[in-house]
């Protein structure tokens, strides 16, 4: 009986979700994590394990709501990706963004001395948001700009610092 009662409760919960989801696929539904995780044992489940839960034979109509509703479950679930892929999408754009900002401060640093120093954490930033999206987004272009741009200042400025430390007589 429980059993029956705890099925009821996580599948009529699902239908909740996804007929809430099902009127606007453009914005994902954000779900708890136990609720991802029912939709995931749900989505799965054989015809023959749900006759073992609810111990009676399922009917072919049943059998085909039981498809339809897996078939849903997996494209919320999907749904859900998105907003990982979006946010992914989001670090790659900022890695962009600060390996630019990277070289800005550098060329504005010849005129103000010490907004050069704000290059630095540009560059460090655009590499790690960089590392951070290049696995995650479809294309990797913005990722890859911004860590190049963030690594070849930071290897200029290694270079400088041990051609400075090598040569201490040129001050």
């Amino acid at each position: 009986m429980k059993t029956k009662l705890l099925l009821f409760f996580v599948v009529f919960n699902g239908l909740l979700n996804i007929t809430n989801a099902a009127v606007d696929y453009t914005a994902p539904v954000k779900q708890p994590t136990y609720q991802k995780m029912y939709l995931q044992i749900l989505a799965t489940i054989s015809v023959k394990e749900m006759e073992a839960i609810t111990g009676k034979k399922i009917t072919f109509k049943e059998r085909l709501g039981l498809k339809f509703l897996k078939w849903k479950m997996r494209h919320q679930l999907k749904g859900n990706e998105n907003e990982v892929d979006a946010k992914a999408e989001k670090r790659a754009q900022n890695s962009l963004i600060f390996g630019i900002a990277t070289w800005g401060f550098v060329l504005l640093g010849l005129v103000v001395p010490f907004i050069g120093l704000l290059s630095l954490p540009c560059a460090i930033i655009a590499l790690i948001t960089g590392g951070l999206a290049i696995n995650k987004v479809k294309d990797k272009g913005k990722a890859n700009a911004g860590i190049i741009l963030g690594s070849v200042y930071l290897l200029l400025l290694l270079i400088g610092i041990v051609i400075i430390l090598a040569n201490p007589i040129v001050f």
